[in-house]
C-alpha cells in the first residue's frame, strides 16, 4: 500500500497507512519502508527528517482536541444556551480521564489514522539522523 499523508492542520503532517491501534505496533512497517528508500546525503533523507520534526504527536493532538471541544462548549453556552456547559463538562472529565489513566475515547482511531506518540516519532528522527551519519564519530 502506497504511504499517503493528510495533514490535520496545516503543519501537522500524519503518515497513513499502518491500521495499528496499539502503541508501538504503529510504524514498524512505516519506518522499514521509508528507511529502504532513503540513502545518505540524499535530500529525501532531510525532507523526511524536517517532516518527523513538523508531525504533530498523539499527545498534543488528544490536547487540542479537547481543548477545542471544551472551548466551543463554553462559547456555545454563552452565546446560545448554557445547557453547553453539560457538553464542556463532559469533555473535560474526558480530559481528567486522559491524565489519570492515559487513555482517551478517540485513541484507536488516531491510532488507525496513522497518529504516533512523541516516542515514536523520536525513534524514527533517530534512526533517520543515524543513517544520515549524524552520530558518527570524526577524527
Amino acid at each position: 500500500m502506497q504511504n499517503t499523508r493528510v495533514g490535520l492542520a496545516p503543519f501537522n503532517p500524519v503518515l497513513i497507512g499502518s491500521g495499528a491501534a496499539e502503541p508501538g505496533e504503529a510504524d514498524a512497517g512505516l519506518m522499514a519502508d521509508s528507511t529502504a528508500e532513503l540513502r545518505p546525503g540524499s535530500e529525501a533523507l532531510d525532507d523526511r527528517i524536517r517532516a518527523l520534526e513538523q508531525e504533530w504527536p498523539l499527545e498534543r493532538i488528544i490536547e487540542i482536541t479537547i481543548a477545542t471541544l471544551a472551548l466551543a462548549g463554553v462559547l456555545l453556552a454563552v452565546t446560545s444556551n448554557r445547557q453547553w456547559l453539560f457538553f464542556s463538562a463532559g469533555v473535560l472529565s474526558f480530559l481528567t480521564i486522559r491524565g489519570a489513566t492515559n487513555w482517551a475515547a478517540g485513541l484507536p482511531w488516531l491510532r488507525r489514522c496513522g497518529a504516533r506518540t512523541q516516542a515514536e516519532i523520536s525513534q524514527e528522527k533517530h534512526a533517520l539522523k543515524t543513517l544520515r551519519g549524524d552520530f558518527s564519530v570524526r577524527p
